[in-house]
């Protein structure tokens, strides 16, 4: 409750300035707020809390483990569980409302699981098998985010499939494993949630990182083979991120908090990075592209996502003002498919100037818009691009060198042009 504005309230009504009724409407709002908007500090140091209490009791346990008898080790093992189980109960129980007792408590139970687990596997001797422990975890764990309501669970669930992903699929895989995918479906209803009842929230904007980042690591797992045509399914993807990022709910976002655009657009502009090098192409036309493959369909699945929402986001704005990273998952998929039968040189030729023209097309937007941030950012990617190559191309010192100082030259000039030009605008 504001103090400051309720003291303020007696001699506002006194004055005429307000009416009693008003004045109550006010007091009644200030008393409903906390219920509405909790603490998220005391929200911070609940989950703070109960990690470090769960840690400090499987210290404690550890210390005197060996001493204790195999019955009594099974009991114990089970202590932090129960426990953490009677305190989301009391949550639920008496403070249904108060996020910070749900996440606290609900984070207390996840980690007090994990240990139970650890535990009953050690004092039974049962075999080392990490894949297995890491999605019993996370089966007993995903409960948790939809009983408790819980963000910060949710959060750590998308983390452990992740892991569990990489573990399951990067670590000498013979064949896919999918079921990652199936857990990522189940977690999906609570993001979906959060979308719609709390879309300006930091443990929503947390989920979009989360979900962005966790879906882009799983993406290969889908290939048992490393089918080549991966690439077309990892442009798709970043571009489908972007459309997102650009779309009406995620666009009043700050950049630095829209994931969904910022993983899609630097994501894509690191990959086209990497093919104006001429090994990724070469190591690309040495791969057998096998195109009636499973994953093949995905992949070409995701490209006509991405073509779909590139039509609607045309229908908004014409070609000519449209960046053209917008068009790259295009490309790079008629040059994937071309790549055969073109030379690397031509295939290298191509990507540099998309970069090129990405970086020229963020640069005239930057001073028609008098952004600094697009303005320097096109510059950057132009920057980056000549420095890339300077490792595959024979340039005599004295020319890099006469590069490097018109570079920062025109960092200089174009930064002070568009300052001034604002100065300018705003008069």
């Amino acid at each position: 409750m504001s103090n400051s504005i309720l003291k303020e309230l007696p001699e506002l009504v006194s004055n005429n300035v307000i009416t009693k009724d008003i004045a109550e409407n006010i007091i009644n709002y200030y008393q409903k707020k906390p219920e509405n908007n909790p603490n998220k500090l005391f929200t911070i140091f609940g989950i703070l809390g109960a990690l470090l209490g769960g840690l400090g009791i499987i210290l404690i346990l550890a210390h005197n483990w060996d001493n204790f008898s195999i019955l009594t080790k099974t009991i114990i093992s089970f202590i932090p569980t129960i426990l953490s189980q009677a305190f989301c109960f009391f949550s639920l129980q008496k403070k249904p409302e108060s996020s910070a007792w749900r996440e606290s408590s609900a984070t207390f139970l996840l980690f007090a699981v994990a240990a139970t687990i650890s535990l009953i596997a050690q004092v039974y001797n049962l075999p080392e098998n990490f894949k297995g422990f890491l999605l019993t975890w996370i089966l007993l764990s995903i409960p948790l985010v939809y009983i408790m309501r819980s963000s910060f669970v949710s959060l750590l669930c998308i983390a452990g499939i992740t892991w569990y992903c990489s573990v399951s699929n990067y670590e000498y895989r013979q064949s896919a494993q999918f079921l990652h995918w199936l857990l990522f479906l189940i977690l999906l209803p609570y993001y979906i949630s959060l979308l719609k009842t709390y879309p300006k929230t930091n443990f929503t904007r947390f989920h979009h990182w989360f979900w962005a980042v966790g879906l882009l690591i799983c993406l290969p797992s889908i290939s048992p083979l490393n089918n080549p045509v991966l690439l077309i399914g990892f442009i798709s993807v970043l571009s489908i991120f972007y459309f997102i990022g650009k779309s009406d709910f995620f666009s009043g976002l700050d950049q630095p908090r829209n994931a969904f655009w910022l993983v899609g657009k630097i994501g894509t502009l690191v990959l086209t990075f990497i093919f104006t090098f001429k090994d990724p192409w070469l190591e690309l036309q040495r791969q057998k592209k096998d195109y009636l493959q499973i994953d093949s369909l995905v992949y070409l699945t995701l490209f006509l996502v991405g073509l779909i929402l590139l039509f609607k986001t045309l229908k908004k704005r014409t070609i000519l003002k449209t960046n053209p990273i917008h068009f790259v998952f295009i490309l790079f998929s008629i040059l994937f498919f071309l790549s055969s039968e073109t030379e690397a040189f031509v295939l290298i030729t191509i990507t540099n100037f998309i970069v090129l023209l990405i970086g020229t097309y963020e640069i005239k937007n930057g001073a028609e818009t008098y952004s600094l941030y697009k303005l320097n950012f096109g510059l950057i990617v132009i920057s980056f691009l000549i420095l890339c190559r300077f490792f595959d191309t024979e340039m005599s010192f004295i020319i890099r060198g006469l590069l490097f100082i018109s570079i920062g030259l025109g960092f200089f000039l174009l930064n002070y042009y568009l300052l001034k030009k604002r100065k300018q605008h705003e008069n």
